[in-house]
C-alpha cells in the first residue's frame, strides 16, 4: 500500500502528486474552501487520479500530518497492492437506524 498527502491553495495550486497518481484507487479530500464546491475542483481531481474513487467532504479546516490549516484543501491519495475499492452510497434519514443502514450498503 502506498499513502501520500497533498495541499492546494489557491495560489499555488495542488503540490507535487506522488509518482502512483496515475494508479491511485482512492483519494479522500478534505477542505473548507470554496473552490471545492465547484465542479471544477471535481474535474482537476478527476484528471490528476484518472483510476481513483474520489470521495470528500467540507471542512473546518485541513489537517496533514501533524499541521492544522485552514482555507485550503488536502488530498490523501491511496494506492493498494492487493485489494479493489467499491464506494457506496445511502440517503440516511432519521427513521433508518445503524443497522438497517449497513444491511442496505
Amino acid at each position: 500500500m502506498q499513502v501520500s498527502q497533498i495541499r492546494w491553495d489557491h495560489q499555488s495550486g495542488w503540490e507535487s502528486l506522488p509518482s502512483f497518481s496515475e494508479s491511485a484507487q482512492l483519494v479522500l479530500v478534505f477542505s473548507d474552501h470554496a473552490y471545492f464546491q465547484e465542479d471544477a475542483c471535481f474535474n482537476e481531481l478527476r484528471e490528476k487520479f484518472p483510476q481513483a474513487q474520489i470521495i470528500g467532504c467540507s471542512s473546518s479546516g485541513s489537517i496533514a500530518g501533524v499541521s492544522i490549516s485552514d482555507g485550503d484543501m488536502i488530498a490523501t491519495v491511496v494506492q493498494l497492492e492487493h485489494a479493489s475499492i467499491r464506494v457506496a452510497t445511502i440517503d440516511i434519514d432519521s427513521s433508518k437506524n445503524a443497522q438497517e443502514v449497513g444491511e442496505q450498503l
